[in-house]
């Protein structure tokens, strides 16, 4: 009796292990599936960043480093204003499409861009001055705020 036991515990084994490669493969196969959430935004999101990166005279690429000296911090704290008021985005969709960055740091980012642009500092308007028109220039493509964040933040 001792073999026949033996032998189902093998084939009940081999059985768990088959099932188990299965669930594994059905579990990758729709992760795989899963959307993007920033796919419908995709296109208005690189515009926003190519218009940015020319306006501050710097690459794409460097608005998804980790550099920081401050030219190219003042334009990513711009694309990160940008990319909230007129799309809308959340802190973390913001991240995701700069170099899936900290959303934390997104947090800072878009502060620093306000109180910038409360106190009307001269470079970080004359930076938006120039994003928008890239951006106007780009058919016509216009800076009109996403209805979402119109309303008052604390």
């Amino acid at each position: 009796m001792q073999p026949e036991l033996e032998a189902s515990i093998a084939r009940l084994n081999a059985a768990v292990e088959v099932l188990y490669a299965e669930v594994t493969s059905l579990r990758q196969l729709l992760h795989g599936l899963k959307p993007d959430p920033l796919s419908r935004h995709r296109a208005a999101i690189n515009l926003i960043k190519q218009a940015v990166a020319d306006a501050a005279s710097i690459r794409v690429a460097d608005l998804d480093s980790r550099r920081r000296p401050a030219h190219i911090a003042t334009a990513r704290q711009l694309c990160m204003h940008l990319l909230r008021e007129r799309l809308g985005l959340s802190a973390h969709q913001i991240a995701q499409s700069l170099g899936n960055r900290d959303h934390s740091g997104v947090i800072q980012g878009l502060r620093r861009a306000r109180e910038l642009l409360a106190i009307a500092d001269h470079e970080m308007l004359q930076l938006l001055c120039r994003t928008g028109e890239k951006l106007d220039a780009i058919n016509g493509y216009t800076l009109q705020p996403h209805p979402r964040t119109t309303v008052a933040r604390a």
